[in-house]
């Protein structure tokens, strides 16, 4: 016996979960730690910039950096550099966005689009606890404040967006400090490209998408 009583059973059923009020959220939520962007995602990479040759005279290179698809720039000066070894300069190669005259610093993150992105990030020469905005192409802005050793400490930062993002500015901001602040850096130490974890209501709908194919199918057969 063909199950098609079951199909109007499946339609009624979602069109009362479909009446049932559903929870608004923000197009992009945001995530201040690694562990809690990892479980918000899947498919996730990380990328630094240890693979571009520096000089080995100056260990900066200018101009703007492209990795995975992904550039990084600034307003103001753009370096690749990496300053003596160890942790007072994150241990790695890094991107920089830094400013003449201490006015304040930024990095310009541009790519094709992704609704995943992470950062970890930091300032070698900026004053601790500086405040810092990150404005997104979905038009969202954050606030965050730098870490609390230069060149040493670095913070978290996460997206996962209902649409695709394809720039990301990250600038240092005034405050009210008396002497302000020096806002000469800020530095990227990697970012991670990933793909958001679906919903649950997704693969709720995704499944009666399915089933009702299939008995649709089932239908047809003699």
């Amino acid at each position: 016996m063909k199950p098609i009583f079951l199909v109007p059973c499946l339609l009624a059923w979602s069109a009362a979960w479909a009446d049932q009020p559903q929870t608004v959220v923000s197009s992009v939520s945001v995530y201040n730690t690694a562990a809690s962007f990892a479980a918000a995602v899947s498919g996730a990479v990380t990328y630094g910039f240890n693979g571009t040759p520096l000089p080995p005279v100056t260990g900066l290179l200018f101009g703007p950096q492209t990795v995975a698809g992904v550039t990084f720039n600034s307003t103001g000066f753009a370096f690749l550099l990496r300053l003596g070894s160890g942790s007072t300069t994150y241990g790695a190669q890094f991107f920089s966005g830094q400013s003449p005259n201490a006015n304040p610093s930024d990095v310009v993150v541009t790519l094709a689009g992704t609704q995943a992105i992470a950062f970890k990030y930091g300032a070698y020469a900026t004053t601790t606890g500086t405040p810092i905005t990150v404005t997104l192409s979905t038009g969202d802005v954050y606030t965050q404040l730098l870490p609390p050793i230069a060149g040493t400490d670095t913070n978290f930062l996460g997206f996962v967006s209902t649409t695709p993002i394809t720039k990301i500015t990250l600038a240092t901001v005034a405050n009210v400090a008396s002497p302000p602040p020096i806002a000469y850096s800020l530095d990227i130490v990697n970012f991670t490209l990933a793909s958001p974890v679906p919903e649950p209501a997704a693969w709720v709908l995704g499944l009666l998408g399915v089933g009702l194919l299939g008995l649709r199918k089932g239908q047809r057969e003699p």
